[in-house]
């Protein structure tokens, strides 16, 4: 496996305030208990969770003194806890990697799966003890083991990377299916990436498309910069009857996406993947390009529907058949669709 293509986790900034606060009803944590949006330790392999079950950082003194008595009695949520306390520091406690080494210990050694990733990524950042990437392995797959989908990431980057455990792109592929099903926006980037490699898992470009769009639109960067890396590839699936790569382009195009917006060549990828791509790939997929198109010949200007017919007559005219497919017959073209005598879009 290429390094220079899945790039080297680069480990765990410290954090140098304490992570905010979160309101009870705050829709924003995952449901895992993963890390909290924004907060700068989830970061490469090392990925530390945020605040638990969401006990603010900033408490009054009487409910940290609760969660210090419910810890010391045996809590394991308090536990782990007040590990991420200690790991951060607030108001209340001074940062002490120790004492967040301790806590989380006595957390995972009950079988906590957030202790266990968390003491896992703090052997694998040497915070507070000497890296050691095997024993951070250890427990980010006692902790993925469990379902946790920030530990069966962690421990898909040991595997690929062969850190504190024997390389295997095949397993780590696996485990990065896990995740990215639990919606883990940084597992779906590394599998768009195996994917578009084969590395792990068979080549498919239009499987590495759809998994590092829907990364880039949560906001991942990396998989947005890749999108525009392998472009022409994505194309050459849209050409060839794929309705998938069709979509994937609209998206990129829609939202800039490794590409500049435009919104023309969106609605002609929209409209070649209607006439041109293959229905029976997936309805879901068809269902969802059709829904894209009608909401965009709804909203959009006259003008740049017309630029995106005239696009996609230029594609029809460069690819009078597409390989594999059999060209649909064109609907009539409809009030709202004004003169769309044309369809779709380069993508250049």
């Amino acid at each position: 496996m290429s390094k220079h293509v899945l790039t080297e986790p680069q480990g765990v900034k410290q954090c140098p305030a304490p992570i905010p606060a979160t309101s009870p009803g705050d829709t924003s944590l995952p449901q895992d208990g993963g890390t909290l949006l924004g907060d700068p330790l989830k970061e490469g392999n090392g990925v530390i969770l945020g605040t638990g079950n969401g006990i603010p950082v900033a408490s009054p003194s009487d409910q940290r003194q609760a969660l210090i008595a419910a810890a010391q009695a045996g809590n394991v949520d308090a536990q782990s806890q007040l590990g991420d306390i200690y790991r951060v520091g607030d108001e209340f406690t001074k940062q002490d990697y120790a004492e967040a080494l301790r806590w989380y210990r006595l957390a995972a050694e009950q079988g906590e799966p957030n202790a266990e990733n968390n003491l896992g990524a703090m052997y694998d950042n040497a915070f507070g003890v000497p890296k050691d990437m095997a024993e951070a392995a250890r427990w980010y797959r006692l902790s993925a083991d469990q379902g946790l989908s920030t530990a069966q990431f962690n421990l898909a980057e040991c595997l690929l990377y062969g850190n504190g455990v024997n390389e295997d792109e095949f397993e780590a592929a696996q485990w990065l299916h896990k995740a990215a099903a639990q919606g883990h926006i940084e597992a779906l980037s590394e599998l768009g990436d195996l994917y578009r490699w084969g590395h792990g898992v068979e080549r498919r470009i239009v499987n590495a498309a759809e998994l590092h769009v829907t990364a880039a639109l949560a906001g991942n960067a990396q998989s947005a910069a890749s999108l525009g890396d392998y472009r022409e590839d994505i194309e050459k699936e849209a050409l060839s009857g794929r309705m998938l790569a069709s979509l994937c382009l609209a998206k990129m195009y829609d939202r800039g996406l490794g590409v500049p917006e435009d919104k023309a060549k969106m609605l002609a990828w929209l409209l070649w993947g209607d006439e041109r791509g293959n229905r029976n790939e997936d309805p879901d997929v068809y269902e969802e390009l059709d829904a894209m198109r009608g909401f965009y010949g709804m909203t959009l200007s006259d003008a740049i529907k017309d630029e995106a017919w005239a696009l996609f007559n230029q594609m029809r005219a460069a690819n009078p058949v597409a390989h594999g497919t059999v060209a649909k017959k064109r609907r009539k073209p409809s009030a709202r669709r004004k003169s769309s005598a044309n369809h779709v879009a380069g993508g250049g």
